[in-house]
This record gives C-alpha cells, sequence and structure tokens, in this order.
C-alpha cells in the first residue's frame, strides 16, 4: 500500500501543462513532453487506500485506483501496468480525455487537494507503451461465432477487442474513411493525438480484429445483409465540444474567440445540492479557456446567453449574434438585455445529439427510439425486437464521456459473448440503465 499519511507531506501537484503560448504554435498535446515520473510516483503516494474507496465507484469502469496508485508509488510500473489494464483497454485515452470524476471523489478532494488520479493513469499507460510491457493478447481458440461491430468509436473498439480476445471472429464497420469515430474526427490533437489511436489499432489487428472502413452500414452496406453474415451485431455511436472548437480556432488564427453558454456561470464551490463525492457543477477552466484567457484577456465565455438569432451582410454572410441574457430556470429571455456581439463565423458546437435520423440502418435492423431519441435498449444492452442486436455507447446512453462508452463496449461485449455461447467471464462493468454519480 502506499504511506498512509504521503498527504500530509506532499503537497498535491499536477503535471504542469506546457505554456500556453507555446502549445498555441502547434498541434502537440497539451502536455506533450510534460509527464515525469518521480513526480506522478510521488502524487500517488497521497493516495490513503481508503477502506470505501469512493474514486472506484465514481469511475463507470471500476478502475482499481488505489492498487494502481500503491504500484506507482513504489516504482512498479509493470504492475501498475497490469492493474490499470484490468480494467481498461484504453487508459492512455481516458488519461488524456475523461474529466476525472474519480478525482472529485476522492477523500482528500474534501480538502481540495484530490490525488492527481488521471496524470497517474496517463503516466502509467504511456510508460506501459514505452517499456514495452503492453502487446496484443490474441486468443487461444477460436469461437466458430462471428459479430459484427457498427462504429469504431471508444466503445465499439472496446467491444471489439473484448469479443475478439475470447475468441469470436469480430469485424469492426466504420462509414468514415478511417478508423477511430470521434476520437479520431471529434478529439483535437491537442487534447490526444492521433498516434495514440493508431498505436491501438494496431494491436488490435495484431489480435485479430478486422476493420472495415468506408463501410455505410444502412446505406451503401446492407444491415439485413449483415445480419445474415454474423451471429451478433453491436451497434455503437457517437459540454467539450465547444472548448474544443476555441482551442482549435485559436491555433487556426483567430483573432479573438467568444463561447457562448445559456447555462448560468457556476460557482466555485459545490452547490449544497451537490455533496462530495458526486461529480459538482462548478467553475472549471479548460486548458482552450486558459490560452484564451492569455490571449484575449480574459474567458472567452460568455454564460446565461441565449442566441436570439444571426444577423448577416446584404451578401449573405454572417456578421454578428443577437444574444439576450436568460432566467437560470426556465432559460427564458429577460427584456432590456440584449447584446450584439460580431462575428465572422459561427461553430453550432452542439455535440453529439443522437443518431442519425432516416438513415437505413435503424430501419433494416429492427431498431427503436426512446424518448431521448437514441436507441433503445435493455438493461443488458439488447435492443427490444432485433435478435442478436445490441446497442452500446452514444448510440444508446446519448452524449456521455469516453470512459462510459469504453465502460459500456466492455458490458456490451459481456452481453453477447453470454448471447452467443450462454455463459461469459468477460468483465460488464455497467448495466445500460446505470447513471453517473451526480446529483
Amino acid at each position: 500500500m502506499t504511506d498512509p499519511f504521503g498527504f500530509l507531506h506532499t503537497a498535491r501537484s499536477p503535471v504542469p501543462p506546457r505554456p500556453a503560448e507555446e502549445r498555441l504554435g502547434d498541434w502537440r498535446e497539451v502536455y506533450a513532453g510534460q509527464v515525469l515520473l518521480p513526480l506522478v510516483s510521488a502524487q500517488a503516494n497521497r493516495c490513503m487506500d481508503c477502506g470505501v474507496p469512493f474514486c472506484h465507484g465514481a469511475c463507470p469502469l471500476g478502475n482499481l485506483i488505489p492498487e494502481w496508485n500503491a504500484y506507482a508509488a513504489r516504482g512498479d510500473w509493470r504492475a501498475a501496468s497490469d492493474r490499470l489494464h484490468a480494467t481498461n483497454n484504453f487508459p492512455e485515452f481516458t488519461g488524456r480525455l475523461c474529466p476525472a470524476p474519480c478525482e472529485d471523489a476522492c477523500v482528500l478532494a474534501l480538502e481540495g487537494a484530490p490525488v492527481t488520479i488521471k496524470n497517474v493513469e496517463q503516466a502509467i499507460a504511456d510508460h506501459a507503451w514505452e517499456s514495452g510491457y503492453v502487446g496484443a493478447a490474441p486468443p487461444g481458440r477460436h469461437s466458430g461465432r462471428s459479430v459484427a461491430v457498427i462504429g469504431s468509436g471508444p466503445a465499439g473498439l472496446a467491444a471489439a477487442q473484448q469479443l475478439t480476445r475470447v475468441g469470436h471472429t469480430v469485424v469492426v464497420y466504420e462509414r468514415d474513411d478511417r478508423i477511430g469515430g470521434l476520437l479520431r474526427y471529434g478529439i483535437p490533437a491537442f487534447k490526444m493525438e492521433k498516434s495514440h489511436l493508431e498505436r491501438r489499432i494496431a494491436q488490435m489487428r495484431q489480435e485479430g480484429t478486422v476493420f472495415r472502413a468506408g463501410c455505410d452500414v444502412g446505406g451503401r452496406v446492407d444491415a439485413a445483409e449483415l445480419r445474415r453474415r454474423h451471429d451478433a451485431v453491436v451497434v455503437v455511436g457517437g459540454g467539450d465540444t465547444g472548448s474544443d472548437c476555441v482551442g482549435t480556432a485559436l491555433r487556426q488564427g483567430a483573432l479573438s474567440v467568444v463561447q457562448i453558454d445559456i447555462n448560468p456561470e457556476p460557482g466555485s464551490e459545490r452547490a449544497g445540492h451537490e455533496p462530495w463525492p458526486v461529480y459538482p457543477k462548478v467553475y472549471r477552466i479548460s486548458h482552450a479557456h486558459e490560452e484564451a484567457r492569455g490571449r484575449q484577456g480574459a474567458d472567452p465565455r460568455l454564460f446565461a446567453q441565449a442566441t436570439l438569432r444571426f444577423e448577416g451582410d446584404p451578401g449573405g454572410r454572417v456578421r454578428a449574434l443577437r444574444l439576450s441574457r436568460v432566467e437560470p430556470r426556465d432559460r427564458s429571455p429577460v427584456p432590456g438585455t440584449e447584446q450584439v456581439v460580431p462575428a465572422e463565423l459561427v461553430l453550432l458546437a452542439l455535440g453529439f445529439s443522437g443518431p442519425e435520423r432516416g438513415g437505413g440502418l435503424e430501419r433494416q435492423l429492427g431498431l427503436v427510439r426512446d424518448g431521448r431519441g437514441t436507441f433503445a435498449r435493455d438493461g443488458a444492452f439488447a435492443a427490444p425486437g432485433a435478435e442478436g442486436v445490441f446497442v452500446a455507447g452514444d448510440a444508446g446512453r446519448g452524449q456521455s464521456l469516453v470512459v462510459w462508452a469504453i465502460a459500456e463496449g466492455r458490458a456490451a461485449a459481456a452481453a453477447v459473448d453470454s448471447y452467443l455461447t450462454g455463459r461469459t467471464e468477460l468483465p460488464a462493468p455497467v448495466r445500460a440503465d446505470d447513471r453517473p454519480l451526480t446529483a
């Protein structure tokens, strides 16, 4: 275990990002070259190895955080990697992209100084790759059963890897020209460079997973034919979107950037209805917001504002947005608060609003939608009325976090394996109807 008093003599010290002006001059990651193992090891030693690890409960993957903190504190990076990979297929993704609800649930967060769990996770994962601890794990047997995975985002990749490793033949279909889904086309490189994705795809190919890009299932590829070829079908798919647009616009040379947020500005402390260890809605500054503040001298966000209309010039080009402050309860416009914000480019950073409508996939597979507009499924990810079809990731949950996508992919893989073989030893960290630990 870690030093039970480590948090008393070691202050919280997150890995420092590169200077804002330096990183605005390139597309490399914010932390490129910054993760120092001695610093991370000392921070891991702050973990108290709580009798009830609330950090573990806040993670949908059920990551064994106190265990790999202890190994990292001792410098046993191979053992730390083994425990990390026991619950997470892609820790180098979550170590970069997850907002770390585990840190808000850390007991030390009660005093405002949680363990830097996200930094430790990234350091373990990166060091494991650099040291050769991570390799392909092809199955020792083949089941003779075949699974189609539609979509190659984090949920699809996790489901595919789990099912391949227990011996099923898995083919991943992706309609875009390259594999990766939102990890490739929705996450900017300054948050996660594509080399990490390419490395995992190569590993999965070595294990036997087959990838077919440029295959629009329900369009050019008939979904009914897909069902005839495979024994089971998994349908997967695709707050931070606006921040990503801010960082991207600055790197593209934008002179000024404004981000409109209809929500009121959060407070700096937990609200009374958001007690620890739930993930609180507090004022947070992303690296992109920090970069904008450094360049513009102020936070780029305008809170509690609704867009009333776009205003253009005679040539049809946008020139401004007319905004109004809104009431926090019902978001209705407040009379007399209108303002005009000049703009030459407006990005509708709405994130993922649900699976596309009107395509052949829904009709050909017999999928139905729930009240939120996502594909319906039961608690075990099975699509009602569509034998052998399972739904995971954003396609069923709606817009969520990468850690939830991976957890759903792992759980859906367990459900598919049980459907095909009558039993499974694959872990199922979540149910389809589980919800985050939030107020």
